[in-house]
């Protein structure tokens, strides 16, 4: 959260329960497998597989993770897990690996801004 030239980190507890359908693409989550599977397999004329074009074109991780979702019927998730800073998600500013979060779906999206307001 940037507060007038600053920043500031917000802390809000969340229970699982609040997050909906999940989809755990960490090492050891549930959908990690099948994660693996899709970015080592070949999904383009060219031979490239997802892991190479996204480490290559961050652009593209979107892409390749809804395209993840849909051909593993995952796609009406609520929210996903995933590593950030590993192999496949590294941006320039990142030289540690950690977790993020991506709600996809309103419900989640207000559980998760009433846990903010209510840690204020």
């Amino acid at each position: 959260m940037k507060l007038r030239g600053g920043t500031s980190v917000a802390h809000a507890d969340v229970k699982t329960q609040d997050l909906g359908r999940i989809v755990d693409v960490r090492p050891g989550g549930m959908h990690r497998e099948l994660w693996e599977q899709y970015m080592n397999t070949s999904a383009i004329p060219k031979g490239e597989t997802p892991a190479q074009i996204i480490t290559s074109r961050a652009g593209h991780r979107g892409h390749f993770f809804d395209d993840f979702l849909k051909k593993n019927e995952l796609q009406d998730v609520d929210t996903v897990i995933g590593p950030i800073g590993d192999a496949w998600t590294s941006g320039p500013a990142i030289n540690f690996v950690s977790e993020q979060i991506a709600i996809r779906s309103d419900t989640v999206a207000r559980a998760v801004a009433r846990a903010f307001a209510e840690s204020l």
